[in-house]
């Protein structure tokens, strides 16, 4: 009689836990940030204790991944460099 034995959580439960998209929890295995068990070309288990690990490691609580929150800036373009038409200054 075999035993089936759970060796984590799937893309799609990590998701959840997380409270994100399975292509988020796709990108964050893919770049080293949740680490994940590969069984076969598309198949993951994620043991719950890498992800309660990445949780533990982005420094808060919240739920969701982790997101760059930094402002960007605009470029401006000074008006005393532009042109009008007919190339006159």
């Amino acid at each position: 009689m075999l035993i089936p034995i759970r060796l984590g959580l799937t893309i799609k439960e990590a998701a959840a836990r997380l409270k994100c998209t399975p292509k988020t929890i796709y990108r964050l295995v893919n770049t080293g940030q949740l680490d994940a068990l590969a069984l076969g070309p598309q198949q993951w288990a994620i043991p719950e204790a890498f992800v309660t690990r990445y949780e533990k490691d982005r420094g808060d609580k919240r739920s969701g991944p982790v997101r760059n929150t930094s402002q960007r800036t605009t470029n401006t373009i000074s008006t005393s460099n532009r042109r009008t038409p007919g190339g006159a200054k």
